[in-house]
């Protein structure tokens, strides 16, 4: 039987503890004479997960290990959003999609098909789902 990317996790048990972190390309250098500060964004930016099981009995901690033995290390993917963010804080209304192809280093995106003149479509800490990308904002969104 072959195995589809990016694979959903098992669901049961649900996670004991989840940790999320930003994780960033930044360089800093400091002259110095001058201690003049220069920081440089390289493209690259991912989210990092921590998650921790409960005890569990064999049967479904081997559904576990076998999910985790199929991804091969970092060469295969699988889909983990934030349960806590599962439902958007905003409206989150309309059929939004992305506009036109994305432009490689930005940190934008272009998209239509939100409802027009309405505050709060998306606030922060909302999860949009772009392709295998889950992307999040610090800044409220509205049209």
């Amino acid at each position: 039987m072959a195995i589809i990317f990016p694979r959903r996790h098992p669901t049961t048990p649900g996670f004991r503890r989840l940790t999320i972190a930003p994780r960033a390309i930044v360089g800093v250098s400091v002259a110095p004479t001058s201690a003049i500060q220069q920081v440089v964004e390289h493209p690259g930016q991912w989210w990092e997960f921590g998650v921790t099981l409960p005890p569990m009995p064999r049967a479904t901690a081997e559904e576990w290990v076998a999910f985790l033995l199929s991804c091969n290390g970092r060469s295969r993917t699988f889909l983990l959003g934030d349960p806590v963010g599962a439902n958007p804080r905003g409206v989150a209304s309309g059929t939004p999609n992305v506009a036109g192809a994305h432009v490689v280093a930005t940190n934008s995106l272009l998209t239509h098909g939100w409802p027009a003149s309405t505050n709060g479509l998306l606030l922060p800490g909302d999860w949009i789902q772009v392709g295998r990308n889950y992307l999040t904002d610090a800044d409220a969104f509205n049209t």
